[in-house]
């Protein structure tokens, strides 16, 4: 069976944190690590992430739980098409 999540996968999810490192598909027992609260979270950490030299491919960002319509809707910019190394796919979960 294929492997189904990567170490560079995000998760947000409306239990999520925006300081948290988005690694953890559900709060820890904690309360101090666990997915973001919001798309531009996961965006800010993939950018920190790509910055740092620490992608070696795509990002899954994974969803969960709510519509995040208002983010999807990146500051109406338009975007160059990424290139495969640093594609970000969401999914939800």
């Amino acid at each position: 069976m294929a492997q189904m999540f990567s170490k560079d996968d995000l998760y947000v999810s409306p239990q999520g944190n925006d300081q948290w490192s988005g690694r953890l598909a559900v709060p820890n027992a904690e309360g101090t690590d666990g997915p973001l609260a919001t798309i531009a979270g996961a965006r800010d950490v993939v950018r920190r992430r790509k910055e740092a030299g620490e992608l070696a491919g795509p990002v899954t960002v994974w969803l969960r739980g709510t519509w995040y319509f208002r983010e999807l809707f990146v500051n109406g910019q338009r975007r160059r098409r990424p290139r495969h190394s640093s594609c970000v796919i969401r999914l939800a979960y």
